[in-house]
């Protein structure tokens, strides 16, 4: 039994070692490519590190794999000796290719390498990877590649060995070799347009995209007249983004690596710091707050625009490190933020930030698993940062497109209510037309009305001043006559009392001289042609009372012609004031047809008829007082009559008394006896004399009614000159009214012609609103 455990173990241990040493050899063997139906990965390569010597590079191609030189390469970033200022390495791999391949297509897929690399196959290059000389050196290439192997330069069958050597010129970059393997033509074009679809043609595209974004959204906002600051945002947005992605966008051997990757690390935090500004002003946070943002953006966007200091791309790498974590970073967080603020202050814009935060997440997320490979020095299938931005610039684009659909909407449902209020201004302005045209044709029919009112006014004046000059000229008669017969009144009424005082003395001398001397018949006698003598007088006296008293008749006469003749020409004021009110009833009516336009020629109209009713008034009262005195003339005639016929009777009884004082002078010593009838017919006489007196005394006080009536007169005469001179210089106001009136008539006139180009315009205004609708 122990016999037998050993020997089990014995031939377990020798298994075990046979096996081990197959392993072995069968790790250390070169692979051997069989078919093309799967990829042949080249991963066992070995490496050199050498001092960087481009002009003998070459001399370590002729190194066999066995050489000491050469180390196992774990597929890890490069690894960087501290004796070398700068290394270069050389990768070295061999494998097999079977016989059954000869004159196959065999292609070689290489990954990106972020250094310039020369490869070689079988000690021949065959394809070259970035640009380095002694003055120029470009390692930024982004770009997957496919190289045909040439036939001539391979080697088939089992004891051909195929060298596969990779010659690196890293400056500072720590990328490790890319992935590389053999397969067949159509396998290695398939894997190659994917790889650089996702990788560089659909970040140019997307560039391209954002150019074309960065256009619209900066035109959208400098023809937008009240400006909307979000579109400038967006343009930013969309220019920095462009500016992110312009070092994978041309990278290419000829372009400048420096310069487009400043441009690349400085468009970067700038995208996101216009990422935070977008979102501030799409969610109305800090509106008004300009200073407090520009504190804040501001060191952010010149800690950005330092990268542009820099001339080395290691310099701007490192920068951006710092850059990332002062700018990138708190300015994704701070968006986070904000929209997260916006979300609970802004409900009806909730939709459109949660949108926008999920793509900021995604950019997030994509930019962390882009950090996360830099900083493994790994390079994925796709970096995921530009399309994060694509992402988030088209969802930006699409909300924006979506607001701007909701305004067109809303500006097609404003154009529809402009056209109903366009049908309204149009029937609008078509009567403003149709009123402009009547206004027109009323201001000429109310321009003829104020040349009539003119022409009357002129007539009217010339009419008053001759009315005045007819006035004035009989006023100077009737005041002389007037005057006269105040005069003669004055005289008569003195003269004739004083006259038939003293008969009416003397017949009281002769009563009692008759009853006193009784029996002095001289005496008698001598008084009797006394009393003969005084009644004679008396006669005469009385003659000339009549005669008085007829040229008092003859002048009431001429005072009633001239009352007729001022009551008629009175009539013709009154009618002239009339029609003046009949003419500022139609101006007025005129006016209020005009309506704005003929408020002043109203106001002038509203003048002329309150002038027409004063005048009307006053000639009234003048027609009044005129007839009043046509009454008084009147009875005073009458009353002449009377006192002329009581004095003609006066006559009659004074020669009555005169042939009786005769006879009885005669008689009186036959008639002794008579005495008593004499004295009786003294008596009478006496009587008579009496009623003289009193009819004298009733004269004299119509006579000074008869003055007063004159002067009443004389004053009425005079009002009546006063109120032609007024008229006049109320008819000179009227002229100027009517003067004031034509010029705003001019005016008006201008002004149509303004509303009328005001219409036209406004017709085409809308002609034109319609047209750009359409």
């Amino acid at each position: 039994m122990g016999r037998f455990m050993k020997v089990a173990i014995t031939r377990f241990a020798v298994w075990l070692i046979v096996f081990m040493t197959g392993c072995l050899i069968t790790a250390n063997a070169a692979p051997v490519l069989k078919n093309l139906e799967t990829r042949f990965w080249l991963t066992n390569f070995s490496f050199i590190e050498s001092d960087f010597d481009l002009e003998n590079a070459k001399e370590l191609l002729g190194l066999p794999l066995s050489s000491s030189l050469f180390k196992p390469y774990d597929g890890k970033t490069l690894p960087k000796n501290t004796n070398y200022s700068r290394s270069m390495y050389t990768f070295q791999m061999e494998f097999f290719i079977d016989e059954a391949m000869t004159g196959g297509t065999i292609c070689l897929y290489v990954g990106n390498i972020d250094w310039p690399t020369f490869v070689y196959l079988n000690g021949s290059l065959i394809h070259i990877k970035g640009s380095i000389s002694s003055n120029y050196y470009h390692s930024m290439n982004y770009g997957f590649d496919r190289i045909i192997l040439p036939v001539g330069i391979l080697k088939f069958g089992a004891d051909a060995t195929n060298i596969i050597q990779v010659q690196g010129f890293p400056k500072f970059e720590i990328y490790p070799l890319p992935e590389m393997f053999l397969t067949s033509y159509e396998d290695a074009t398939v894997s190659v347009f994917i790889r650089n679809l996702f990788t560089i043609h659909m970040v140019q595209g997307a560039v391209v995209v954002g150019m074309i974004m960065f256009f619209y959204f900066m035109l959208l906002f400098i023809s937008m007249r009240n400006k909307n600051w979000k579109y400038l945002y967006m343009a930013l947005i969309c220019i920095f983004y462009v500016m992110g992605q312009i070092n994978i966008t041309l990278s290419q051997d000829f372009s400048n690596e420096v310069l487009l990757e400043k441009i690349s690390r400085t468009g970067l935090p700038l995208s996101s710091v216009a990422l935070a500004m977008f979102l501030l002003e799409f969610t109305d946070t800090w509106k008004k707050k300009f200073l407090l943002r520009a504190l804040i953006f501001s060191p952010l966007i010149l800690i950005s625009l330092v990268t542009l200091f820099f001339d080395s791309k290691q310099a701007i790498s490192e920068y951006f490190n710092i850059v990332t974590n002062l700018v990138v970073t708190p300015m994704l967080i701070f968006t986070l933020t904000i929209s997260t603020i916006a979300v609970i202050k802004k409900p009806e814009k909730r939709k459109e930030i949660l949108v926008i935060m999920f793509t900021i997440l995604v950019l997030v997320s994509a930019s962390i698993h882009d950090l996360v490979n830099l900083w493994n020095s790994k390079t994925p299938f796709a970096w995921l940062n530009p399309y994060g931005y694509v992402l988030l610039v088209f969802t930006l684009f699409f909300i924006q497109a979506r607001e701007q659909a909701k305004l067109y909407q809303e500006s097609i449902d404003h154009m529809h209510q402009i056209d109903i209020k366009n049908a309204s201004l149009n029937k609008l302005i078509e009567n403003l037309r149709m009123v402009s045209n009547n206004l027109s044709g009323t201001s000429g029919r109310l321009q003829k009305t104020i040349e009539s009112s003119l022409d009357l006014i002129h007539w009217y004046e010339s009419s008053t001043e001759q009315i005045a000059e007819i006035m004035n000229n009989k006023f100077v008669d009737i005041k002389s006559l007037i005057d006269g017969i105040t005069e003669m009144i004055k005289t008569s009424g003195d003269r004739v009392p004083k006259a038939i005082g003293n008969q009416t003395a003397l017949i009281g001398q002769v009563k009692s001289t008759i009853s006193e001397n009784d029996e002095s018949s001289r005496g008698v006698s001598k008084k009797i042609a006394d009393t003969n003598e005084t009644a004679q007088h008396l006669a005469e006296m009385a003659a000339r009372s009549v005669i008085v008293l007829s040229d008092t008749k003859k002048a009431m006469h001429k005072i009633t012609e001239f009352s007729t003749f001022v009551l008629s020409l009175l009539k013709t004021m009154e009618e002239i004031t009339d029609r003046s009110s009949t003419l500022a009833i139609n101006a007025s009516i005129e006016a209020v047809k005009a309506g704005k336009a003929g408020q002043g020629f109203a106001v002038v109209a509203k003048e002329m008829r309150n002038l027409s009713r004063e005048t009307k008034t006053n000639l009234e009262s003048s027609m009044k007082k005129i007839k009043e005195l046509a009454v008084v003339v009147s009875r005073s005639m009458e009353m002449s009559d009377q006192v002329s016929t009581s004095i003609q009777q006066i006559i009659e009884s004074s020669r009555a008394s005169a042939e009786m004082i005769s006879d009885v002078n005669r008689m009186i010593q036959k008639q002794r006896d008579d005495f008593t009838g004499i004295t009786s017919a003294a008596e009478n006489l006496f009587n008579d004399a009496l009623t003289i007196k009193q009819l004298s005394e009733n004269e004299v006080a119509e006579n000074n009614r008869i003055v007063e009536t004159m002067q009443e007169f004389g004053d009425s005469f005079n009002s009546i000159i006063d109120m032609l001179g007024n008229q006049k210089n109320m008819q000179v106001e009227l002229q100027n009214s009517m003067s004031s009136i034509r010029g705003v008539m001019e005016e008006n006139m201008k002004l149509v012609e303004v509303l009328n180009d005001n219409i036209t315009r406004s017709g085409e205004g809308i002609t034109g609103i319609r047209e750009v609708k359409e």
